[in-house]
């Protein structure tokens, strides 16, 4: 039986801009100019991770990781529970693969409480047999534990798995695993070299489906 792993920013969600609309504006409060280039490199990163990224490139900076972390995450909550929507082709590819029989699980760099306002406000809760956050690893993406650590709650080998992800250290993290992947990245990042390593490179989720990939 297939095991098939979401990701959820830019995947399930359309809420990477979000990211993008809420990260800007903090730092540029304090005179810090991030860029939606500077935001794509560190996509799929732990949130503090990317603040860590900016804390140290902008040494300036007057607040803590966690100040900036829970800012970030509290506007995007909130933009989130304003406007959130799926992906296109989402609910037909979650509908596909729950009529297939495959076990279905969420695997986000996100913490706990993004990733169910997301589901919920999605209303898709009912796909899913397991929900997991780097929020429970030491090492988030690129590296493969949220990945393999979601898989083995489901009694999944890495062989079983296929990863749907938007991001390049997404991308990373699921072949790192030694798992199939499905990149779907926006189309700003759609040419980055990084997705040559994905098994398939699509430009919506709704190309899934004809994958055949059961």
């Amino acid at each position: 039986m297939k095991t098939i792993i979401f990701d959820m920013d830019g995947v399930l969600i359309d809420s990477e801009p979000y990211w993008r609309e809420v990260e800007k504006a903090v730092f540029l409060r304090e005179g810090v100019d991030i860029t939606d280039e500077m935001c794509y490199n560190v996509q799929g990163l732990k949130a503090e991770h990317v603040v860590e990224t900016w804390v140290k490139q902008f040494p300036h900076l007057q607040h803590t990781v966690n100040d900036y972390v829970e800012w970030i995450q509290e506007g995007v909550r909130q933009i989130i529970n304003t406007k959130g929507h799926p992906m296109d082709g989402v609910l037909d590819t979650l509908e596909y693969f729950r009529q297939k029989g495959c076990k279905m699980i969420v695997a986000s760099s996100s913490n706990y409480v993004l990733i169910n306002t997301v589901i919920d406000k999605l209303g898709i809760r009912k796909y899913f047999d397991v929900i997991h956050s780097s929020q429970d690893e030491k090492l988030g993406k690129p590296h493969p534990d949220v990945f393999l650590h979601a898989a083995e709650r489901i009694g999944s080998r890495p062989d079983e798995c296929i990863v749907i992800e938007d991001s390049t250290n997404g991308v990373r993290a699921a072949k790192a695993a030694n798992m199939k992947v499905i990149a779907i990245p926006a189309p700003a990042n759609y040419d980055n070299p990084v997705f040559a390593i994905a098994d398939y490179k699509l430009k919506s989720m709704k190309e899934v489906i004809g994958l055949q990939l059961l």
